[in-house]
């Protein structure tokens, strides 16, 4: 078994260890980079007048962090997507008050929030861009929200011709943890001339991601995480080789 990690580097080093301690062979590959966008007057605007923030990945803590401080989450709710990003802003000392315990997602965040009731909250989703817009979508049908914000913007890894490509073609499996992270990858073998092997398996983050894998390989098949963390991608490996 030889597992390809896609994630960012930092992200990468724990799911590397993780997996040599279980005497799995892994190579780190990250496809997508991480660039902090500033944000427009408009979006300041509303940031300052909002009392409960929406973080969806994350990225999109790391992000707000770099450019504001937990002082200017003062007297605002939060609510993080699932266990990771509650970690992210729990690392800058940020109190997170919803959060999803299982299923990751954005239809299980929505629930949760509807679950806690909201009545005058001036909402102000923090997101990447590109990111799905179903939570404005969905949660501007009963309650106010004053605007998402595009925190950081995913690119191409400036890194992909750094590992050697003979080692991609040995690869047993993918794990993939976001369509973005899908999208580049596929960017970059058309890049180095490869083809991803059908006797390849897919490693998914959860069930969304399952699907749009499903979208570009028919013939792969995929084993599906309970979440994108790294602790469940690794339980879903170690469960499909017993």
């Amino acid at each position: 078994m030889l597992v390809l990690i896609t994630r960012q580097e930092e992200k990468s080093k724990e799911f590397a260890s993780m997996l040599n301690n279980k005497n799995i062979k892994n190579i780190s590959f990250p496809v997508l980079d991480i660039e902090t966008l500033m944000p427009t007057d408009a979006n300041l605007s509303d940031l300052n007048k909002s009392n409960f923030l929406i973080f969806t990945s994350q990225n999109s803590v790391i992000a707000f962090m770099d450019l504001f401080s937990k002082a200017d989450l003062t007297g605002k709710k939060v609510a993080s997507i699932g266990i990771a990003t509650k970690s992210a802003l729990e690392r800058f000392q940020i109190s997170v008050d919803i959060s999803p315990k299982e299923d990751f997602t954005s239809e299980k965040l929505l629930e949760e929030i509807t679950k806690f009731k909201l009545k005058n909250e001036l909402i102000v989703i923090i997101k990447g861009k590109e990111g799905r817009s179903f939570l404005r979508d969905e949660l501007s049908k009963k309650y106010n929200v004053l605007d998402d914000i595009n925190i950081y913007e995913r690119k191409i890894s400036k890194k992909f011709n750094e590992i050697d490509i003979a080692y991609l073609n040995e690869v047993s499996h993918i794990c993939i943890t976001s369509a973005d992270i899908l999208k580049n990858l596929l960017e970059i073998y058309v890049l180095l001339s490869l083809k991803i092997k059908e006797s390849v398996f897919f490693v998914a983050g959860n069930k969304r991601i399952e699907k749009e894998i499903k979208k570009v390989f028919l013939n792969n098949r995929i084993i599906v995480a309970d979440n994108p963390t790294n602790e469940a991608m690794l339980n879903a490996i170690l469960a499909h080789n017993n």
